[in-house]
């Protein structure tokens, strides 16, 4: 039987999940703080700027999520053929 759900795994990511919504809510709202008013195509500019950041963070963990499965799926396939080879 294949297991899709691990629950360790799911409660790390939720955990990091979590993490990442208070960073990414406390920048916002210092932000919203230190500039005033005023200065709206500042404060757009640096909000644009943290979410193209928060874009960019979740491409690249994806990709590199990606490359580890298929590094880890190679050697594991890799593996079982030259086990195949040694147990003859």
């Amino acid at each position: 039987m294949i297991y899709l759900f691990d629950v360790p795994a799911f409660f790390i990511i939720f955990r990091e999940t979590l993490e990442c919504t208070l960073i990414l809510s406390v920048l916002l709202g210092y932000i919203d703080k230190m500039i005033p008013m005023e200065n709206r195509e500042l404060k757009q500019s640096l909000r644009k700027r943290i979410w193209i950041g928060v874009c960019i963070g979740i491409i690249l963990s994806l990709v590199i999520g990606a490359i580890f499965i298929g590094v880890f799926y190679a050697v594991a396939n890799s593996r079982t053929k030259s086990e195949e080879i040694w147990s003859k």
